[in-house]
């Protein structure tokens, strides 16, 4: 290793949780402040760069750099990866820390043992399982930055996380395996500033140590985390963005594909049966070039997991569901391990009943599916409720990553009660199913069961037919339109199927008092009990 060791702090103003926070103040100095001076402290680091976007929201970034004597480097706003090539040439990098821009805590020592640590690889990782109280910060080589930019400048999450590609990709370039750093070797804490419970925690913990800007050790942090929980309570309950979670332009990127479809025949509207494997694949590359954001799948969707495995699904965070508690909590984590080992990974692990969780077994299946998430085996752990199962009041107990729950333009009860409104108040990321109800609102001639509710059906088609729109268009506009839903879920049957969400998902919002379209009666709006 020859050449300069240059530290790039990944920065810009356009947060999508808390806006402007790189230059709000902590202990009365901006958080990018507390990056840079920390990163003075580093023995190793022989230079110190910004890597913000053109965007002209970033001028203000541009403008602190200058006053203090950094160099700034402004790329695509949709580009990590470039603006990292383009700091390793202004600066001329033999060696980069990839360092972001709301880890004010950094820690020196630990970014002298990363660079010391990669001698002649590409890229340092610490090894599996270690312990690291810490966020931010990655050691790579100038080679392999130029080899992401050569083999991974279109994969979406070396272009956003640009060191998280190697981690994905192990064997890409020589990776340099390293055991815990000896003074964090910890479980990790909530120490990034993503949100605004996030800085006030930041503020609240300098003003208890008394610490004077950017001279707050972290393991004086991790100390008072231990001895006074009341602080590590402050914002425990925010979630941790995943890696696959990439900024996608356009209404697409909330969209998942619900799978169930590719193991098995599944639906009332659904005339085509099981998908082919072949039209599988080829709805995946059609939706990951449209920039739909997930998959949806489960370990009882007949053959879904098996599909998938077989196709390239890069571009898509995955959300598979645990099995039946009925063999116990062992089984479910050993079907939960197979699921990652098919699927080559897992996003996010949904619980797929809730009576397992509220069963005598439950707490002790919580327990072991937090043992995956915190040994990196899943991203996050989440719950699939139905709307009697009181979706607010669960999380409230399990504080999980994600909850999966109905929601339509038909039933709207979780709307109309608060409880998407309470889920997010909790930091839970909302995923809404059944969007479509099975296609009933598209149905002119329902199952006998649901004839009573034909009439208010066709009032329903109606009202869209007048405001100029289409069942499809409304029901999704919908979905999309509500603040608190991150993921609307569909099952897909074909490619046409596609093209037609898709479509609707860019369409206009029409002009439709959406209330007057909520049904109340349970036995329509529950598909198990048609």
């Amino acid at each position: 290793m020859t050449g300069p060791v240059v530290a790039v702090i990944q920065a810009r103003m356009g947060s999508s949780r808390l806006p402007g926070k790189v230059l709000m103040p902590v202990a009365g100095k901006p958080l990018l402040w507390h990056s840079i001076h920390r990163l003075r402290q580093c023995r190793t680091v022989d230079r110190i760069a910004v890597a913000t976007s053109t965007d002209p929201a970033d001028d203000a970034i541009e403008s602190f750099c200058a006053g203090e004597g950094i160099v700034c480097v402004r790329g695509p706003l949709q580009n990590v990866l470039e603006r990292y090539r383009l700091a390793a040439e202004a600066t001329d990098a033999a060696t980069l820390l990839r360092i972001t821009g709301d880890a004010p805590l950094i820690d020196p020592g630990l970014i002298d043992y990363l660079v010391q640590s990669l001698g002649d690889g590409d890229f340092v990782q610490l090894e599996a399982g270690a312990l690291c109280a810490h966020e931010g910060a990655d050691a790579f080589s100038r080679a392999g930055l130029d080899w992401l930019t050569i083999h991974a400048g279109d994969d979406e999450i070396a272009r956003e996380h640009v060191t998280s590609y190697f981690k994905y990709h192990p064997g890409a370039v020589k990776t340099v395996t390293v055991a815990a750093y000896a003074p964090l070797a910890v479980p990790s804490e909530r120490l990034s500033v993503d949100t605004p419970e996030d800085l006030a925690f930041l503020r609240a913990v300098y003003e208890r140590l008394g610490a004077v800007a950017g001279e707050l050790p972290l393991t004086a942090v991790l100390t008072l985390l231990r001895n006074e929980p009341q602080y590590r309570a402050m914002n425990a309950h925010v979630r941790q963005k995943l890696v696959t979670e990439v900024e996608r332009p356009g209404a697409a990127r909330r969209l998942g594909i619900g799978t169930v479809q590719f193991g098995q025949a599944y639906g009332i509207s659904n005339v085509r049966g099981q998908v082919p494997p072949a039209e599988a694949r080829a709805i995946l590359a059609r939706a990951a070039r449209a920039g739909v954001g997930l998959l949806d799948t489960a370990a009882n969707y007949g053959e879904a997991e098996q599909v998938l495995a077989q196709a390239d699904t890069s571009a898509f965070r995955i959300v598979t569901k645990t099995i039946s508690m009925k063999q116990g909590v062992p089984a479910v984590i050993a079907r939960a391990r197979q699921s990652v080992a098919a699927l080559g990974r897992v996003d996010l692990l949904l619980v797929h009943a809730v009576s397992d969780l509220l069963g005598t077994d439950g707490e002790a299946l919580w327990l072991a599916l937090r043992g995956l998430k915190d040994e990196g085996a899943v991203g996050g752990i989440g719950i699939s409720a139905y709307v009697a199962d009181d979706p607010a009041a669960l999380a409230r107990r399990f504080r999980p990553d994600a909850m999966q729950v109905p929601f339509s333009l038909l039933d709207q009860r979780l709307l109309r009660d608060g409880s998407l409104a309470r889920l997010k108040e909790l930091g839970v990321e909302v995923h809404a199913r059944s969007i479509f109800l099975q296609g009933l609102l598209f149905l002119e001639n329902p199952p006998e069961n649901l004839r009573a509710a034909a009439p208010l059906l066709k009032d329903a088609r109606d009202w869209i037919a007048a405001a100029g729109s289409t069942p499809l268009a409304a029901a999704l506009g919908f979905v999309l339109s509500c603040p608190q839903v991150d993921v609307a879920v569909t099952g897909v049957t074909s490619l046409k199927e596609l093209e037609e969400i898709l479509a609707a998902a860019a369409a206009p919002l029409p002009a439709l008092d959406w209330s007057g379209f909520a049904l109340s009666d349970a036995r329509v709006l529950t598909p198990s009990l048609w």
